[in-house]
């Protein structure tokens, strides 16, 4: 399966076949709009769908601006994020049954007209494994352990070298501190007394060694 991408800048018209320019011829003038929404597979409009195309369609893109050259190379055998700016329609076809698929940017449904299904062949398209990510601690893995004094907010900045999208999660603390019910204690004899300093923490250290959350003491 190949990869078949086109631009238009509003000077160029440019083919691209697997990241690679493959045509361009000068152009000019604003493209043609109309009403009656995206077809797939097929050349048509008001008057009906014509010139059905024979074969397998996979990860289609429909950007509202010419992607460069090294954009369309670093991204035509990757899955990108439908968040990514400029993308206006993604259809990825990974339901496998049924007779629609989603476009992921604004989540509406496409329907299948003819003999169009799902096919069980499967291209080569992968996530990006080039990301780089950057913590607002400095950090630029992909995970980080933390251990804030306080409530804390973290954020997480995510790019693969032509987009970025950034999320942030609260790291939410509670107080350590615990106060005995009764702070002395009086016992005769060799009593044993068991403490108990509460649920709800990590851990646990008294004076003695024991490191349980109760702890006998005798007297």
């Amino acid at each position: 399966m190949n990869h078949v991408a086109a631009t238009y800048d509003g000077s160029t018209k440019k083919i691209y076949v697997d990241g690679s320019l493959a045509a361009s011829t000068a152009c000019s003038g604003a493209l043609a709009t109309n009403t009656s929404g995206a077809i797939i597979g097929a050349y048509g409009g008001s008057g009906g769908h014509n010139y059905y195309f024979n074969g397998n369609i996979d990860e289609v893109r429909v950007w509202s601006v010419a992607r460069t050259a090294s954009e369309i190379a670093s991204s035509y055998s990757s899955m990108v994020s439908p968040a990514t700016s400029g993308l206006v329609g993604y259809w990825n076809f990974e339901e496998g049954s049924g007779s629609t698929t989603e476009n992921l940017v604004d989540n509406q449904n496409a329907v299948f007209y003819g003999n169009s299904s799902f096919s069980s062949n499967t291209t080569s398209i992968s996530n990006s494994t080039n990301l780089n990510y950057l913590w607002s601690n400095g950090d630029t893995t992909s995970t980080i352990q933390v251990s804030p004094a306080s409530n804390t907010t973290y954020t997480l900045t995510i790019s693969d070298g032509i987009s970025s999208c950034t999320d942030s999660v609260m790291v939410s603390t509670t107080s350590s501190t615990f106060n005995f019910a009764q702070d002395t204690i009086s016992a005769c004899g060799d009593d044993s007394i068991l403490v108990d300093a509460g649920i709800g923490f990590a851990n646990y250290t008294w004076s003695n060694g024991n490191n349980t959350q109760t702890s006998s003491i005798t007297i």
